[in-house]
């Protein structure tokens, strides 16, 4: 995986997603750095960094309004048995307090989806950084 449409954490701003999708429609789309969209198949949120290590307000050593996080919430209809992923790469994790749910992470890629097992059905696909950029996370 190499992030979401080209977007990818600690490598991508602000303006490479509204490049790619434009600006939030609604002003209450974008509060304390989350941006949502709402795509037709899909609900798609960013998470940008506040600022770097110096400036004290930063969770990683990236300049404001770097992608930190990507959270992709697709409609109904999601199979995790119809994914074309290499499901070996996953570990299986537990996916929170409710009976069913699962996560399959991906650490060196960066990639993480929650499913419920039962439904076989995707809940969420998380982009996050990959283990190449783990170092440079705010001490």
């Amino acid at each position: 995986m190499k992030g979401w449409r080209g977007i990818q954490p600690l490598h991508s701003t602000r303006a490479d997603v509204e490049k790619l999708l434009g600006s939030p429609v609604d002003k209450n789309d974008c509060v304390h750095n989350v941006c949502r969209y709402y795509l037709p198949d899909l609900n798609v949120q960013f998470y940008y960094s506040r600022g770097d290590c110096k400036s004290g307000r930063g969770v990683w050593d990236a300049p404001p309004d770097t992608v930190e996080q990507i959270t992709i919430n697709p409609k109904p209809g999601a199979h995790w048995s119809n994914l074309a992923i290499d499901k070996a790469k996953f570990k299986v994790g537990p996916g929170g307090h409710i009976e069913g749910i699962v996560s399959y992470a991906n650490e060196e890629d960066g990639f993480m989806i929650t499913v419920d097992k039962v439904r076989d059905e995707v809940i969420r696909f998380y982009y996050f950084p990959p283990a190449k950029d783990k170092g440079l996370p705010c001490p």
